[in-house]
Formats: C-alpha cells, structure tokens, sequence
C-alpha cells in the first residue's frame, strides 16, 4: 500500500499519452503505484460555471461547450523502494 509517508513522485506533467505510457509501463511490470489528477480550478469555481451555463444557456448548450479548457496535471507516485526500478523502466 502506497502513503504519504512511503511514496516518492516518479511522474509530473500535462500530457495524458506521457502519463499513460508511465503507468501502462509500471502495471505491466507490477509495480505498485498511485495517480492523482489535478486542475487549476478548484472544484467550488467548477460548480458556480455549470450553474451559470445551465441559467444562460436554459439547457441548450451543454456547460462543457462553454467552459474554457482545462489543463490536468498528472502526478504518479510509486514506493520509494521500488522508484530505482519504476525509473528505469519507464525511462525517466
């Protein structure tokens, strides 16, 4: 089981193919790891815009059509007993 305490971040970027050539790389080699996705907007300013697009837009326009996009940020942690090997393996 990966924590807080255990983990070390062998992944940090914005491209989603990157990311899942990462994680595709370390389930095949059964490597332990942990994903976390983050966004710039936090989830309070992602409820106030589809509440604001479904009263402008009466329901026409799905919200997603109006949101600005979005960039993700990928984060994969794996054990730190195992990142020597996670980091060779995916060749980072």
């Amino acid at each position: 089981m990966i924590t807080v305490f255990n983990r070390k971040l062998l992944f940090q970027n914005t491209d989603a193919e990157a990311a899942a050539a990462v994680w595709s790389r370390l389930k095949k080699e059964k490597i332990e790891y942990s994903m976390l996705t983050k966004t710039g907007t936090s989830s309070f300013r992602r409820m106030a815009t589809q509440q604001k697009n479904i009263h402008l837009n009466a329901g026409g326009i799905p919200a997603a059509w109006t949101d600005p996009p979005r960039d993700y940020l990928y984060l994969i942690y794996v054990k730190k007993s195992d990142y020597a090997a996670a980091k060779e393996i995916c060749e980072i």
